[in-house]
């Protein structure tokens, strides 16, 4: 996708959380991070979306139901989008979201200095937000902690009738979420082993 293509997209999803932000109050911040940053063209966009919902709710890589919903309402799902969920009382980088760009908030809603920075590629203008080490390191502990927990109790209910019925369904299935427990305990691992 075209850089422009790319930072139009972004608009687009920063207008729908606007509009979404008027009925459902657990979306707090959008990001941008990756390749887009840098002023490069991409095959998606990455989004992290800082969301009011309890960290221990809400391991690395997780597709929660009712998030999963909110996609689908920002229409992330039709478009060349990757996104990810973080809680809103943390911080939003990560091992893999590195130095990521806030481009809509609840309460300021689009921040169209960045959307524009973007677009005319004043990339060393960007508000990136940086994280300590110590911070970073805390970070992928806690989040390594979480992923484990998530991934066994995925692993202990994966064969229960019961567990399988509520992790079905929105293009979901049991499968995806045990896939993406594996995939983001192991990520968090890997990081962590350097």
């Amino acid at each position: 996708m075209r850089f422009d293509t790319a930072v139009d997209r972004l608009q687009k999803i920063a207008d729908a959380c606007s509009d979404v932000s008027r009925y459902r109050d657990e979306l707090a911040a959008a990001y941008v991070y990756g390749d887009l940053l840098r002023g490069a063209d991409v095959e998606v966009v990455h989004v992290a979306l800082a969301v009011e919902v309890p960290a221990e709710d809400l391991p690395w890589r997780a597709e929660p139901a009712d998030l999963r919903a909110l996609a689908e309402v920002l229409r992330l799902d039709r478009a060349p989008v990757r996104w990810v969920w973080r809680p809103a009382g943390e911080q939003v980088g990560n091992h893999a979201i590195i130095e990521p760009v806030r481009f809509w908030t609840r309460d300021g809603g689009v921040d169209e200095e960045v959307l524009r920075n973007l677009l005319d590629r004043r990339l060393e203008e960007l508000p990136r937000e940086s994280t300590p080490a110590e911070d970073a390191e805390r970070q992928l502990a806690r989040d390594r902690g979480r992923a484990l927990r998530h991934l066994r109790q995925v692993t202990d209910g994966y064969w229960e009738p019961g567990w399988r019925r509520t992790h079905k369904g929105r293009g979901l299935y049991p499968e995806d979420h045990l896939w993406r427990a594996v995939q983001g305990y192991l990520d968090l691992l890997d990081a962590s082993q350097g």
